[in-house]
């Protein structure tokens, strides 16, 4: 059983230096753009063996990134609001998403 407090062992978390993570709306947008191409390629290749056809596995896959893109940057944008888990506990409330 650990019956020893946190503030006893060399690196406490308050002896820790370290930054608050948050992103600005340009990094996420940017963030969510290439993790958009990346799923396109993937899912231009599963469209493409599920259809046989190229034009048909192109265009789900266009329209399944473009709502996944949209989806991603404001699930980005949300949680760049929320302080819980965050070391240090401040959020950016620069604009609204």
């Amino acid at each position: 059983m650990f019956t020893t407090p946190i503030a006893d062992y060399p690196l406490a978390m308050t002896q820790i230096p370290h930054q608050i993570s948050h992103q600005t709306k340009t990094r996420a947008l940017l963030k969510a753009v290439l993790w958009t191409l990346m799923g396109l390629l993937v899912m231009i290749g599963v469209g493409f063996a599920m259809t046989g056809s190229l034009a048909t596995g192109g265009k789900m896959a266009v329209i399944n990134s473009a709502i996944g893109m949209v989806t991603y940057f404001l699930y980005e944008r949300l949680w760049d609001r929320i302080s819980w888990g965050r070391l240090g506990g401040t959020n950016v409330n620069d604009a609204p998403f």
